[in-house]
């Protein structure tokens, strides 16, 4: 059984405004070595007011995973180029905002495929979703100039009493049963985009409109 769960309020991408669009790619990367997962990529697609985030990732063990959007919000007081020092050390500066977009099961195999969207002056409702914030409660501030982190989160072996906290926030099943804490284990990081011009981009929206776009498969400090 493969579960998938995505914030609830973000809405979906099929009723945003036809605007111009730029699609990312980035490596997924083992976060205890910095080395890229083997055959795992994750793509960020730019609306004018938005973006939607989607992971193919394996090499994760078998259980409930989440996965936390970091929006770096003013790339421009990073310290040098932004990195993992500036969303751990520098996040008041660089106005971070970090919190929930989506959370899995994966199996056996070791597959985890992730999608979310997130728009600008949106954040998520639920308990346990923030974990930080210096948005002034807006979460991502400019669809194109923010910088973005993800950061894919264990939360153990699926324990069915405590699944919905488990694939939904945090600290869902921390600390639950055998199962002592949780723990990032995978993480990816987008540049700010340069904004293309309608015309170039027509066809990768297109392509979102038949669903190539659609919704597939942190860090505490």
């Amino acid at each position: 059984m493969k579960t998938l769960i995505t914030a609830s309020l973000l809405g979906l991408f099929s009723t945003a405004p036809l605007h111009a669009a730029t699609l990312q790619t980035a490596s997924v990367l083992d976060l205890l070595t910095l080395e890229a997962v083997s055959e795992a990529e994750t793509t960020l697609t730019r609306i004018e007011d938005g973006v939607e985030l989607n992971i193919e990732t394996q090499d994760l063990e078998p259980g409930v995973y989440t996965v936390w959007f970091d929006a770096i919000n003013r790339p421009e007081n990073c310290q040098g180029e932004c990195d993992l020092d500036d969303v751990i050390f520098n996040a008041e500066a660089i106005e971070l905002s970090e919190f929930f977009v989506a959370g899995t099961i994966v199996g056996d195999d070791g597959k985890g495929s992730f999608s979310g969207q997130v728009f600008e002056g949106v954040l998520p409702t639920g308990n346990d979703q923030i974990t930080r914030d210096f948005s002034g409660g807006q979460g991502l501030l400019d669809a194109q100039k923010s910088e973005v982190f993800f950061f894919i989160r264990w939360h153990g072996p699926v324990n069915p009493e405590l699944l919905e906290e488990q694939i939904t926030t945090f600290n869902g099943g921390c600390g639950a049963g055998l199962f002592e804490g949780c723990t990032e284990v995978q993480i990816g990081q987008f540049p700010a985009a340069s904004v293309p011009e309608p015309a170039t981009t027509f066809g990768i929206l297109i392509l979102g409109a038949l669903g190539i776009g659609s919704l597939g498969n942190k860090f505490r400090h």
